[in-house]
């Protein structure tokens, strides 16, 4: 048995969020003696308190948060703090529970909830203006796309670095084509030579002209993904090109670079040194960081929610609880298991096969729990097992 929270708190046997309207819980006696009585997940309640029948109250009962205690506090924090569950308790519950009816079923609140959530509106908005041409906006995007945009735009060589499936390249790719631009694009491995970027001349005396030869004579952004892949030769190399922005030597002359050339790179890594994450990326010194301005970009919470509701518009709350539980997923991961980092394409692999009826077992083993041992995808789901899907 069991309900479904009414209030933010914190479970005390896994030391787990509980967040409202989100979590199954149920109450038991407390020791503490200050507090009638605690809450706890369902997952975490003993076989007896599960089985317990436990009636729903309608509001927090009276001294169950003392004003002042540590508890309150801890709650204050993890309301202020930037991620999901904090969205949804700051937009959304504050409007479901000021429209809602005295003593309101389960289906009620579900709906209202679902109603809230779907007017939900991305903050970002750009506006792209170009001389001789029609301003152009573009809404919808993660939070850091207009610094992006406006690094891209002054033409310097920028460097995104992030975790994977953060959405860098798309960003960049989007900004090319709604500026209209020419693109090419590459993408590093310890095994990409020079001749990637600045071609070679063949047997037959002809001129190889990759992706980087054309953005640079003709105009273009030029994307180098995974740029942390490198060789430090190859960074010497681009880092000449790139720092002084004049001219490149090819092997069929010197050639001047174009005014509308820009160079974007993307990483995973910073320049000190490997992360735990990405094993065998390769860092540089900062003669070669000195190039670039640099943008750490993040995960976007809010970005992710919206590309999983896209694909399953008919079940909104229960994909506002998959991308809930991947959330959480990911931030316990970067502590406890920082090789396994699930990023928002897990998150829209298993909406996908969800959506068409898949049993959950396969759809996580397949679609999130990628190439990680079974024995790990049950420590994970023990420590945060898969939400319950109410089919709405």
């Amino acid at each position: 048995m069991g309900w479904l929270a009414r209030w933010n708190g914190t479970c005390p046997v896994c030391k787990q969020r509980i967040t409202q309207w989100l979590d199954m819980i149920v109450y038991r006696n407390s020791a503490d003696p200050t507090r009638k009585r605690e809450y706890v997940h369902v997952s975490c309640a003993t076989p007896a308190e599960r089985s317990t029948p436990t009636p729903e109250p309608p509001e927090i009962p009276a001294g169950d948060f003392p004003a002042s205690s540590p508890r309150q506090e801890e709650i204050e924090a993890m309301e202020k703090s930037d991620n999901l569950a904090s969205l949804i308790a700051d937009v959304v519950v504050p409007k479901v529970l000021a429209a809602l009816p005295k003593g309101p079923d389960q289906k009620v609140i579900d709906a209202m909830v679902a109603e809230a959530v779907s007017k939900l509106e991305r903050p970002v908005v750009v506006e792209f203006k170009r001389e001789g041409h029609e301003p152009v906006k573009v809404a919808g995007q993660h939070k850091q796309f207009e610094d992006l945009a406006y690094h891209m735009a002054s033409k310097w060589p920028v460097y995104v670095l992030g975790p994977h499936g953060s959405g860098k390249s798309e960003a960049a790719k989007l900004i090319a084509k709604t500026l209209n631009f020419g693109f090419g694009y590459c993408l590093v491995s310890p095994f990409t030579t020079e001749s990637k970027f600045f071609g070679c001349m063949t047997l037959q005396g002809e001129v190889t002209k990759p992706d980087f030869r054309k953005c640079w004579e003709n105009g273009g952004v030029f994307l180098a993904d995974e740029f942390d892949n490198a060789l430090p030769s190859l960074q010497v190399a681009i880092m000449s090109a790139i720092g002084s922005r004049d001219v490149c030597s090819f092997p069929d002359g010197t050639i001047p670079c174009h005014e509308n050339f820009t160079f974007v790179a993307t990483g995973n890594c910073n320049s000190w040194a490997p992360d735990p994450a990405y094993p065998g990326r390769h860092p540089f010194d900062r003669a070669f960081a000195s190039r670039f301005k640099f943008i750490e970009w993040t995960y976007d919470n809010g970005f992710e929610l919206d590309l999983a509701r896209a694909r399953w518009t008919e079940r909104p709350l229960d994909v506002l609880s998959i991308v809930a539980w991947a959330q959480t997923v990911r931030d316990w991961a970067k502590i406890n298991l920082p090789r396994f980092v699930p990023c928002p394409r897990e998150t829209f692999k298993v909406v996908e096969d969800l959506a068409q009826n898949r049993p959950i077992s396969k759809v996580l083993r397949e679609c999130f729990f990628t190439g990680l041992p079974e024995e790990q995808g049950a420590k994970v789901l023990a420590a945060h097992p898969f939400p319950t899907l109410r089919g709405a």
